[in-house]
């Protein structure tokens, strides 16, 4: 059963908030909350130098979410299989620190592990935090023209590779097309894509089902429909995953009696 009981006891009440830092980016002025809180009242804790230790909210404040109904996304923004048990859906920022810090140390073992083994169908969605990075969601066009060249998760991946690169550039749309370029687009199509606006409602549309969801801060996924806030470790993705194929995870969510 591997060891239901401990890992009931993780759960219950937001108790894994304090044995592993969560960590998200959030505009200023909104308020951390627990994982458990249901799929429209979700948000990250405070972000800042160090992690923060959440405090598990009081049993009776804590209710079982309910599974959020999420947009089929761009088929180059997906992968896996679509029949997988588990469905893990990322709002996420490019010029998110913690995202970056996901995307490069956790994400690879979850594609590994979980998405290549059929286990795990992975849907990205766009969620440029305006607030905090005014200037990010010209990235989110960049992954979407490079993928009208078939490079979506080729741009995915420069793109949080060399954040502090593209972030602090007084010419982003130079650097971009420069990554364009070494990933072997053909540049004058994907500047003009670029230049086009033909992607910005798209991401915009991404922005607006996420705040529809109560997402406040990246990196946000949902797990079958269920919140979990901020770059955790592999190890605790691959244990949501384990309960959403046991079909216990709604379960996790809810308070000891």
């Amino acid at each position: 059963m591997r060891n239901r009981q401990k890992r009931h006891l993780m759960w219950t009440l937001g108790a894994l908030l304090l044995v592993l830092a969560l960590a998200a980016c959030q505009p200023e002025g909104t308020e951390g909350v627990q994982p458990t809180a249901p799929a429209d009242e979700a948000s990250p804790t405070p972000s800042g130098p160090a992690p923060q230790i959440a405090t598990p909210a009081p049993a009776e404040a804590v209710a079982g979410p309910t599974p959020a109904s999420i947009a089929q996304a761009d088929d180059a923004m997906v992968l896996g299989d679509p029949e997988a048990a588990v469905t893990i859906v990322e709002f996420s920022d490019y010029e998110c620190p913690f995202c970056a810090k996901y995307n490069l140390e956790t994400f690879p073992m979850v594609k590994g592990e979980l998405i290549d083994t059929g286990r795990v169908y992975y849907v990205f969605k766009d969620y440029p935090l305006a607030g905090l990075h005014p200037r990010a969601a010209q990235a989110h066009v960049a992954a979407r023209c490079a993928g009208d060249q078939g490079a979506y998760w080729d741009m995915h991946a420069r793109l949080f590779e060399r954040q502090s690169e593209w972030s602090r550039s007084s010419d982003r749309g130079d650097v971009l097309e420069s990554f364009a370029a070494d990933l072997g687009l053909e540049t004058s199509s994907f500047a003009a894509c670029l230049a086009s606006g033909r992607w910005d409602a798209a991401v915009d549309a991404d922005v607006a089902e996420g705040a529809r969801l109560g997402v406040r801060g990246t990196p946000t996924f949902f797990v079958n429909g269920y919140p979990l806030v901020g770059a955790h470790p592999f190890e605790v993705i691959e244990e949501v995953v384990g309960l959403a194929e046991e079909g216990t995870l709604g379960e996790a969510y809810q308070p000891t009696q």
